[in-house]
This record gives C-alpha cells, structure tokens and sequence, in this order.
C-alpha cells in the first residue's frame, strides 16, 4: 500500500504488523519503504500514481502506524497532514518529501 501526504490511499490492502497497538479502528499499518527491483523507495509520497483509483479518501483516514510511529490525522488540515505522515515516513526520505509538498504548495511557505 502507498499514501500520498494528504493521506489518500489506492488500496485495500492493509498489511498488518502489530504496530497499532489495539487501536479501536481499522488502520492502515505500513512499512516506511518498499523495494522493486533492487531500489528502495519511501511509501509515502506525495501524491499517488496517475490512473489509480483511490478506495480510502482522506475524509475515512483516522489512523496511520509505519515502523517510526503513529499519526492521528482526524480533524487535521492538509499541511498538518502532510507533516504528520512525513513524521512517519523513512528518515531517509522525509527531507525530500517536506521540500516536495512545500513546492506543491501542500505545506504553505512559512508554516511549520
């Protein structure tokens, strides 16, 4: 499974490792990173690959857990989203993914 930062996601398949810890919801329970083809890529990303169909919209997203944590998104505003999933996505990544969605204007110049 891939989100994007405003934390759409194109699929059902959930893969469950145990890190929500009981969560009274469904949640999505990632791995940070996937690889194809011998390169690593982060599965938060911002935005998801043209032609897929979104099943879990942001408005159904309450809960998110990758190996580097949880997020809680219900109620939040898109940049405040897209910070919370680039805080639980691969270090490795995160600095790359905070300057794209700055420069798509997810995030707004001078928040956070």
């Amino acid at each position: 499974m891939r989100a994007d930062c405003a934390i759409q996601a194109p699929s059902e398949t959930w893969q469950p490792t145990g890190r929500s810890g009981g969560l009274p919801h469904r949640v999505p329970d990632l791995s940070s990173t996937h690889e194809r083809h011998g390169v690593r890529a982060s599965r938060t990303v911002l935005d998801l690959t043209p032609g897929n169909v979104t099943t879990t919209t942001r408005a159904d997203m309450m809960y998110v857990v990758t190996e580097y944590g949880i997020v809680n998104l219900k109620g939040q505003s898109i940049p405040e989203r897209a910070r919370a999933m680039i805080s639980i996505a691969h270090p490795d990544f995160r600095e790359d993914l905070d300057r794209d969605a700055r420069a798509h204007g997810l995030i707004p110049r001078g928040a956070f």
